[in-house]
């Protein structure tokens, strides 16, 4: 499969033949980058992984936690399609003025000039962006709701960042008070995650993926809007949690043991009745 441009991004092919949706899970061999997509009945998608240096590049396929297929990339460029020039239109000359034999007292005409051509001016391309914004939440465990102003409280006392790791370059911001968070990255292949800014190790990223590959012509939708990529958390010994905007998991809530019911104690002139029965 070729590429657009094979020292900064590699492209690939996963054929779905059947007639339902699959979800796929995906990484590059020997590197911390991973992610998934669905894809989609009966079609071809195609994703982009950012090139890895000193690396074969492997691309490894799961489908449902089994690995379906491996492949290795052939850093083959893509072939540019050769302009077409666009025609110039030839421009109308004027007729010249051919003077006639004048009367004695009338003047000879002078011929007309015929203009020049002017040149065609050439179309201007449109530059490509050299930035662009994206933004997301943190959301909770209940359907995806926004969190409560406890739950808020207790994810700002980790005091959590946004990390975008562009072409090998670090750019970071921090998750604001309301579990939200927004940043400008270049025009770049960016891995952008969420990390806890005390390293203390009560931070659980649950989304799936834990993180995005974000590229400016991919988001292109998320662009100027925001709140695009949403990351789901658990802190350690807190109810924060929930499922990401990409179709993240939801937590299994695990149902309370029903109480075993006390056997009732026979009173002991209940048993003198009983024994007068008998």
């Amino acid at each position: 499969m070729c590429s657009k441009d094979p020292s900064k991004a590699l492209t690939w092919r996963v054929r779905n033949p059947y007639a339902n949706e699959i979800l796929v899970n995906w990484d590059v061999y020997g590197s911390a980058i991973t992610g998934s997509f669905v894809a989609a009945p009966a079609s071809d998608t195609y994703f982009d992984t950012p090139l890895v240096e000193n690396s074969a590049n492997t691309v490894r396929i799961y489908v449902e936690g089994r690995l379906e297929d491996t492949k290795a990339s052939g850093f083959t460029k893509c072939a540019q399609p050769s302009p077409t020039p666009t025609a110039t239109a030839s421009p109308t000359a004027t007729a010249t003025l051919t003077p006639t034999s004048p009367p004695d007292s009338t003047a000879t005409p002078v011929p007309t000039k015929t203009p020049e051509a002017t040149a065609t001016p050439q179309p201007t391309s449109t530059p490509t962006p050299s930035s662009y914004r994206v933004g997301g939440e943190v959301k909770s465990a209940a359907n995806g709701r926004a969190l409560t102003s406890t739950e808020k409280t207790r994810l700002a006392s980790l005091k959590p960042k946004i990390n975008a790791v562009c072409d090998g370059k670090l750019i970071s911001t921090n998750v604001n008070n309301n579990a939200k968070w927004s940043m400008v990255l270049p025009d770049a292949y960016c891995r952008v995650s969420i990390v806890e800014g005390n390293n203390t190790a009560r931070l659980d990223v649950v989304s799936k993926p834990v993180a995005y590959l974000a590229y400016s012509n991919e988001l292109s939708a998320i662009g100027d809007r925001e709140g695009g990529l949403n990351f789901a958390v658990r802190i350690v010994t807190s109810t924060v949690a929930g499922n990401s905007g990409s179709g993240g998991v939801k937590p299994i809530s695990t149902p309370k043991p029903t109480a075993t019911p006390k056997s009732k104690k026979k009173s002991k002139s209940s048993q003198r009745k009983q024994e007068g029965r008998q």
